[in-house]
């Protein structure tokens, strides 16, 4: 059990930690995402992320059976296209990752509009090229949250057949906001916004929790929930660093709808303990060829691996399976070129890639010329920027002993795998910043299928589909 004494434990710690780190912030990309200006602590070189290794053994007994899944284990079986379809002059193709499923109906939220949108699948899925799938269906749809400045409903889970809980993150250096999640009628439009703050945190501190655990939903199994969360089967949040005071990785909790703060923290990365990543990447250099690290939380790599930059994390899914257990984080980064200044002038991409060196670092970038890179010739000899995707996949029995008080949220092992895009779903135009990206997953326990949710694939790579994969 998550005794009191060590919520407060976990909670003083995240002040602490969120007090060091969020010391300033700059500008984010037309993506969101945004690195923060804080100071590293010694210690983040401790955290213990690892490259894949689906065979390592649970330290819980009642789960040694079972085996960690990683990528190697989804098999794409087939699903269905997100419909262009208007509502209200809205388009509903802008699927934005998180979704849920409850009695054979969907919902989703879509990011432009900041609609959630209910959908019923087809009677069959589709199996061959993409362009093919059957559409899913448009159902009711609402607009939570309207009425909380700069939140919007990125975050959907169904509590019944009419009723959603839906989150926000908030927008960049717009402060806190404590009415970040909301129970959303779609039959009335009813709403009712929660309150969620904690008194033990100041306003840095309550962002970060904002940021970390708003934005996603996760099913937490009902037997892990009543061994270590007290029953809380709502797991909150997805992580990842979108603006100042996000985490810099994955983040989850567990949540119950008379919470009014969050207590029992599963994963978090605060800024001074990033989550690890390949160390396939590199900064530019001055003149004399000395690293422009530019933001004080960007690392260099050490002898074991790489150190969060910035990336996209989706909702993740909890997998509860006879044979495979595992919470799956889809994550999507950059390799390569990596420039804090890199926000839409030319050559630039998504997550500060620098995707065109030659002309990023030339006055052929036509931009704003922002810190000066379009000065920097000697530049143009870094490796062009690449995307990737990528699984990370965490043991529940080491989240247990976070909530048991015996690791810390940020201590928990990362099984890292590419994720197996198929050729279909595969699209990453050189040089271009829009790509396949695969932007949140949802364990189906009915049909033991993981579900992902992947943008820019049919209709000339324009629209969404819902991908499902099964478990071999």
């Amino acid at each position: 059990m998550n005794s009191p004494s060590h919520r407060f434990v976990l909670r003083a710690s995240l002040a602490t930690l969120v007090a060091l780190a969020l010391i300033g912030c700059d500008a984010s990309d037309s993506d969101k995402h945004a690195e923060d200006a804080g100071e590293l602590s010694a210690d983040a070189a401790d955290t213990a992320d690892t490259l894949d290794n689906p065979d390592a053994d649970a330290p819980d007994a009642d789960d040694a059976s079972r085996t960690l899944v990683s990528a190697a284990n989804l098999r794409l079986v087939g699903g269905f296209r997100v419909p262009q379809a208007s509502i209200d002059g809205d388009n509903t193709r802008y699927m934005s990752g998180s979704i849920d499923r409850l009695n054979g109906k969907w919902i989703a939220n879509h990011g432009v509009s900041g609609r959630i949108i209910e959908y019923t699948e087809p009677d069959t899925m589709g199996t061959g090229p993409t362009d093919t799938w059957p559409e899913l269906v448009p159902g009711r749809n609402g607009q939570p949250l309207a009425t909380v400045e700069k939140v919007s409903p990125s975050g959907v889970h169904w509590l019944d057949e009419d009723r959603v809980l839906a989150s926000g993150r908030k927008s960049y250096r717009s402060g806190f906001e404590p009415k970040w999640a909301t129970i959303f009628n779609l039959e009335t439009g009813d709403e009712t916004l929660l309150h969620i703050e904690d008194p033990s945190l100041d306003e840095n501190g309550n962002f970060h929790v904002q940021q970390a655990f708003a934005a996603g939903f996760t099913r937490i199994p009902q037997a892990f929930a009543d061994q270590h969360t007290d029953g809380r089967t709502i797991g909150i949040g997805r992580g990842g660093y979108d603006v100042l005071g996000s985490p810099l990785g994955p983040a989850l909790a567990a949540f119950d709808l008379a919470d009014t703060q969050v207590d029992y923290v599963l994963l978090d990365h605060p800024t001074s303990h990033p989550a690890r990543r390949d160390p396939d990447y590199q900064y530019p250099v001055d003149e004399a060829g000395e690293t422009i690290h530019q933001l004080p939380i960007w690392r260099d790599a050490d002898e074991t691996d790489g150190f969060w930059q910035a990336g996209d994390v989706g909702p993740a899914a909890w997998v509860d399976h006879d044979d495979f257990k595992g919470l799956v984080f889809p994550v999507s980064q950059g390799r390569g070129a990596l420039d804090y200044r890199a926000q839409g002038d030319g050559g630039s991409g998504a997550f500060f890639t620098v995707l065109d060196p030659v002309t990023f670092y030339s006055p052929d970038s036509g931009g704003g010329n922002r810190g000066g890179h379009e000065d920097e010739p000697w530049n143009q000899s870094m490796p062009p920027a690449r995307y990737h995707q990528s699984l990370y996949v965490y043991d529940p029995a080491e989240l247990a002993e976070v909530l048991a008080g015996e690791r810390e949220p940020w201590e928990c092992t990362a099984h890292r795998s590419d994720f197996p895009l198929d050729d279909s779903i595969s699209w990453a135009p050189e040089g271009q910043r829009t790509f396949s990206r695969v932007r949140g997953l949802f364990w189906d326990d009915e049909r033991e299928l993981i579900w992902a949710v992947i943008g820019n694939v049919w209709n000339d790579h324009r629209f969404a589909v819902l991908a499902a994969y099964s478990l071999e």
